[in-house]
């Protein structure tokens, strides 16, 4: 039987990078009619995927192309070459490559088992029929190469703007730096769940909320972009910051790249976007 394999998975980004190279791996597996060998993962265990552990003997490396340097876009492999290899990359490919199939399927295999009271809190700050809007503020290891810091302005300039088009809406805001919360205090934004006694992370926790928003807006971040992609989230609904119009813009999820490939040296004086240094480095 035909295979392919991502021995080093869990090594390639985390959890919004994860679930891509799942969507990847599992729908070109797939399609030409080979078996997907994952070793075992928290991404695993949280979607309850039906995964095969690596067996057999060890394949040889197919490693992921890009359109020039590591910094610019993946090209997906061409037919069936990368089958019977054991898959090296991040899988950030356009999402115009899934068909409408493949779309309905990764929807329903990216349901994330949570806690009850998890589950609870999503349904009440859904209740009435309000809308939920989602904001991440994606920090951390952020401020260089293609990955800029995304403006707390450029947030509430699309809140001032469509906040009060949307009917009683509720919001809730997610961010490594939760001091940032406070920026938003205007909107009200709902208080987040205590994880104590749920085994759960914050960033899970996070995405989890994140996936259950009707409108999701966000830095460039392959964590708010797959919350988006595989959650409630319709087209039109995902707003991304965009450096070239310094703003958030709507996006499909299912017809955009998971990263914009912007690069600092491209747009070097967008303010804020940029650090000279960070301990996360």
């Amino acid at each position: 039987m035909n295979r392919i394999t991502m021995t080093t998975f869990g090594r390639w980004g985390r959890w919004g990078n994860q679930i891509l190279e799942v969507a990847f791996l599992d729908s070109y597996a797939r399609r030409y009619d080979a078996r997907l060998e994952l070793p075992d993962s928290e991404l695993r265990r949280r979607f309850l995927l039906p995964l095969c552990e690596p067996r057999g003997p060890a394949l040889p490396p197919y490693h992921e192309r890009y359109h020039g340097d590591a910094l610019s876009e993946p090209v997906p492999p061409l037919g069936g070459n990368a089958v019977n290899h054991d898959f090296r990359g991040y899988g950030q490919y356009h999402t115009s490559w899934y068909t409408a199939d493949e779309q309905t399927r990764l929807r329903k295999l990216f349901r994330m088992a949570v806690p009850q009271s998890l589950w609870q809190y999503a349904e009440d700050v859904r209740r009435d029929g309000r809308p939920l809007v989602g904001i991440h503020l994606r920090r951390g290891d952020y401020g260089r190469l293609i990955f800029p810091i995304t403006p707390v302005s450029w947030y509430l300039a699309w809140l001032k703007r469509h906040w009060p088009t949307l009917e009683r809406p509720r919001l809730v805001v997610a961010s490594e730096q939760p001091e940032l919360v406070d920026c938003f205090g205007e909107y009200e934004p709902e208080p987040l769940p205590s994880i104590t006694d749920m085994a759960l992370t914050d960033a899970l926790r996070d995405w989890y909320l994140l996936s259950q928003c009707d409108v999701v807006l966000s830095g460039n971040s392959t964590f708010a972009f797959t919350a988006a992609m595989t959650g409630r989230c319709q087209a039109g609904q995902y707003w991304r910051a965009d450096l070239a119009s310094e703003r958030l813009e709507p996006t499909d999820p299912w017809d955009a790249w998971p990263i914009l490939h912007q690069r600092q040296e491209d747009f070097p004086n967008v303010p804020g976007a940029w650090l000279a240094s960070n301990p996360q480095w």
